[in-house]
């Protein structure tokens, strides 16, 4: 079992003066922190235009600022968007090469095609042609790496006979993944030798499926790059102290304040995965929030009338571990990780904070906290 960090950088209302460049260093301090502590990887991610979600709009140069400061945590891509008119494939090959340079061969590289409509269309991308966009491009990353005479003449993007530099430190080159909004990439992650990374909040129970399916697709993979990453991701929710129920407490009041954070975002941008075999409940933490939106308020316009969600004041540390969210103490987290373990997954990334103003002292409590008596469990 490996460990992650996801530094959303997450910047809510209001935004006074210095917040936002507080929150980015914030978050490098979490990954300092993270490297220190023993954990395995960071996540860094591309979003576009999310207010208040995410202001990281280029994850490679995180992750470079992260890189001057780290030792040995690996250091991926989660993701960098593979779209050509968004990221251009030459300019992704340069940047992670040098990513790759400067962090001595730390760098896993995570792809994408973004997050939905609102970032993508953005900048003209529609949702149909994405994923086109990211095949083509993922086809072609990885022999810009390993050959001097590159070209590429196809429907997205041309390049004449070129030499793409610099090249990356990990030969052939880093791993590949892709991340998977809904159960049906898994299979298309397996086909194409890729790792598996899930940032949908998805309970342990609904990952048996989609993990099985990519095993299954995996094992007579033909792989885009030179070789076969076979590994799975799963993206939690983290806050973790030794009192499980002041982590709770926590959790309650922190989301409660967020009630009126991107009510609709988890519609529009995250819309509800396609299913497998049979409907996937949604997100964790879209549901957290439209439970946080209508918890004592009045009605909304997320509510629309309907009947009211229970509020987060009310769930317990049964429904979180149900739930797959690591949010209590390390007993806690372990048995969460455990539930993860036993349907296939490689590695736990947990978002400490990710959405709600938690204050940073905290949360670097809960880095440590988890560096200390959950990850030895594993080693």
């Amino acid at each position: 079992m490996k460990f992650g960090i996801i530094p959303g950088v997450a910047v809510s209302k209001p935004w006074t003066p210095g917040k936002e460049s507080d929150v980015f260093w914030g978050d490098v301090e979490k990954c300092v922190v993270a490297d220190q502590a023993g954990f395995d990887y960071v996540w860094a991610p591309e979003h576009h235009f999310l207010e208040e979600y995410s202001h990281c709009s280029s994850s490679d140069t995180f992750l470079m600022a992260v890189a001057m400061r780290t030792e040995r945590i690996r250091l991926a891509t989660g993701i960098v968007n593979l779209c050509p008119p968004i990221n251009h494939p030459v300019r992704v090959a340069e940047r992670l090469a040098m990513l790759d340079i400067f962090s001595k061969g730390r760098l896993d590289v995570g792809t994408g095609r973004g997050s939905g409509s609102l970032e993508v269309n953005g900048f003209g991308v529609t949702n149909d042609v994405s994923k086109e966009m990211w095949a083509e491009a993922i086809a072609a990353l990885p022999s810009m790496w390993t050959s001097e005479n590159f070209s590429w003449d196809g429907k997205w993007f041309s390049v004449p006979e070129r030499n793409v530099l610099p090249k990356p430190v990990q030969k052939p080159h880093p791993p590949l993944w892709v991340t998977a909004g809904n159960p049906s990439t898994a299979i298309v992650a397996g086909e194409k030798g890729l790792g598996l990374a899930m940032f949908g909040f998805v309970p342990p129970a609904q990952m048996r499926e989609p993990i099985e399916a990519y095993r299954k697709a995996i094992a007579s993979a033909v792989p885009v790059g030179e070789f076969v990453n076979e590994q799975t991701m799963v993206g939690t929710l983290g806050v973790c102290f030794e009192d499980g129920d002041r982590a709770l407490a926590l959790w309650r009041e922190k989301i409660v304040e967020a009630k009126p954070l991107l009510p609709v975002y988890f519609d529009t941008v995250f819309p509800p995965p396609e299913p497998l075999n049979g409907p996937v409940p949604q997100s964790t933490y879209r549901r957290w929030l439209e439970e946080a939106a209508t918890a004592g308020s009045g009605p909304t316009e997320a509510d629309s009338g309907a009947p009211r969600v229970q509020g987060p004041e009310s769930m317990s540390h049964a429904d979180l571990l149900e739930a797959g969210v690591c949010i209590g103490s390390p007993e806690h987290v372990i048995k969460v990780i455990k539930a993860y373990e036993d349907v296939g997954v490689d590695q736990v990334a947990f978002a400490f904070g990710h959405g709600v103003d938690m204050p940073l002292d905290l949360m670097l409590e809960s880095i440590r906290t988890i560096g200390e008596k959950v990850i030895p469990h594993w080693r």
